[in-house]
C-alpha cells in the first residue's frame, strides 16, 4: 500500500513538473498555439469546442472565438489538452493490464 502511494505521489509531482516547465517555456517564448494545431489536438482528445468548454466551465463564445479576430489560444491550453490525452492514455493502459490480470 506504501508502495503504491509513493508510486502515485511521484507521478503526480511528475506531472505537475512537466506543467510548470511547459507554463515557463510559453511565458519565456510566448509561444503561441496556431488554430490548427488547437483543432487537431481536441479531436484527439475526444473533443469538441463546446464539449471542451462544458468540460471545463468556460463560456463556449469565449472558446469558439480562440484563434479568430487575434484572439490568440490562451498558453496553458495546449500543456492542458496533452496532459489530458497523456492521462487518457495511461488510464486505457491500466484497464488493458488490469483486464488481463497483469495488475490489479
Amino acid at each position: 500500500m506504501q508502495l503504491e502511494i509513493t508510486i502515485n505521489l511521484k507521478k503526480y509531482v511528475f506531472i505537475y513538473y512537466i506543467l510548470i516547465y511547459d507554463i515557463l517555456l510559453h511565458i519565456i517564448w510566448r509561444r503561441k498555439m496556431e488554430k490548427e494545431n488547437f483543432k487537431q489536438l481536441l479531436k484527439k482528445a475526444d473533443f469538441n469546442k463546446r464539449t471542451f468548454s462544458q468540460y471545463l466551465g468556460l463560456k463556449y463564445q469565449s472558446v469558439n472565438s480562440w484563434g479568430n479576430n487575434g484572439r490568440n489560444v490562451p498558453y496553458w491550453v495546449e500543456s492542458w489538452l496533452n496532459l489530458y490525452i497523456d492521462n487518457k492514455r495511461c488510464k486505457q493502459i491500466k484497464e488493458l493490464l488490469k483486464d488481463s490480470g497483469v495488475c490489479q
